[in-house]
């Protein structure tokens, strides 16, 4: 059985940001996360301490170092909202199965048992600008808390850890299709600017990297439409399967997001809307290096359209190849 830690310490760690909600991996996994994990696995001596702010570093250094194991770990929404309590059951791992979790590097982690648990306080009790992970030390949460560990029943102590999902093997060079492989060296070198020198807007990354990513997939420029026009919106990108462009030639849309930007809750809400006003039913969502392709059935009534109707078929994070991104390749390739 776990044990929760006499005089044990409280901490609170996000659920995600706007358009990237990770409560249901940590939830699923038993796992708390954070990143970014560019940097390697955390080592107390500072040799891996490569992170670009002093932030990143801070909130790692408090997952890896100062949380003990049998601490309690609140997941939160916002400021005051609780989502679930968690037990902290493991040391400090590095997990590189949860290297792309929504778009972002989360593989800082410990093994939690969660329990869920919806409360919201009168007040803001994580701060006006919660960070990642940190100590909590109101006395109403303590209060709280308190109270909880001292109601719970044992069978969220006796819970076991669910397996991890396995590691997705890096996609081998030789896989790559041949005329991605220039164009996706390109996009690396370009997201490694931007995070030295400032990120760009989005129409600055529809130009870099996403058209010249649609351009090695085998599309020509006659069928790649900007800014293209829909109703009172303009869509990012229309890519269109033939000439003349229009709606019923549209093959996809591409929603285009600014670099680490979510790419779910609202952003794909807004790229189903245009789908539904052009009658397309294939949506691609990215921030110029991550790509999703959504795809509902051709016999649904465009009016019809929900999110909840489009599954994902395809992704791929362009700065770290797995796997899984053949299907995406194909997906978003010009038929020919």
């Amino acid at each position: 059985m776990k044990e929760v830690r006499e005089n044990y310490n409280i901490w609170q760690i996000g659920s995600g940001t706007r358009g990237r909600d990770y409560s249901s991996t940590f939830m699923e996994h038993s796992v708390a996360l954070i990143g970014p994990g560019y940097s390697g696995e955390w080592r107390s001596d500072g040799s891996n301490d490569s992170f670009t702010n002093k932030s990143d570093a801070n909130c790692v250094r408090t997952m890896a170092q100062r949380i003990k194991k049998g601490d309690i770990l609140i997941l939160r929404k916002g400021r005051e909202t609780i989502c679930a309590i968690g037990l902290i059951v493991s040391k400090y791992e590095y997990l590189d199965q949860f290297d792309n979790v929504h778009g972002w590097d989360l593989q800082h982690a410990r093994r939690v048992l969660w329990i869920r648990r919806e409360h919201s306080f009168s007040q803001s009790v994580f701060g006006a600008v919660p960070r990642r992970v940190a100590s909590v030390n109101k006395p109403e949460v303590r209060e709280y808390i308190d109270k909880f560990v001292r109601q719970t029943h044992s069978e969220w102590l006796n819970g076991k850890l669910p397996c991890l999902p396995p590691k997705v093997p890096e996609l081998e060079l030789g896989k790559i299709p041949e005329g991605l492989k220039g164009i996706i060296c390109r996009i690396k070198r370009t997201r490694d600017f931007y995070y030295k020198n400032g990120y760009p807007t989005e129409r600055e990354l529809v130009a870099h990297c996403v058209v010249p990513f649609l351009r090695s997939l085998g599309w020509s420029e006659e069928q790649i439409a900007l800014e293209w026009r829909v109703e009172r919106s303009k869509v990012d990108v229309c890519v269109f399967s033939k000439c003349p462009r229009t709606p019923g030639n549209c093959h996809f849309l591409v929603e285009a997001k600014e670099l680490d930007t979510g790419l779910e809750g609202e952003a794909l809400n807004q790229a189903v809307k245009y789908a539904s006003q052009i009658g397309v039913h294939r949506v691609v969502m990215t921030n110029g290096m991550e790509y999703y392709m959504y795809q509902t059935s051709t016999e649904m009534d465009p009016e019809e359209f929900r999110t909840e109707h489009f599954e994902c078929i395809g992704s791929a994070d362009l700065y770290c190849l797995k796997e899984g991104a053949l299907d995406l390749f194909k997906h978003m390739s010009c038929p020919q």
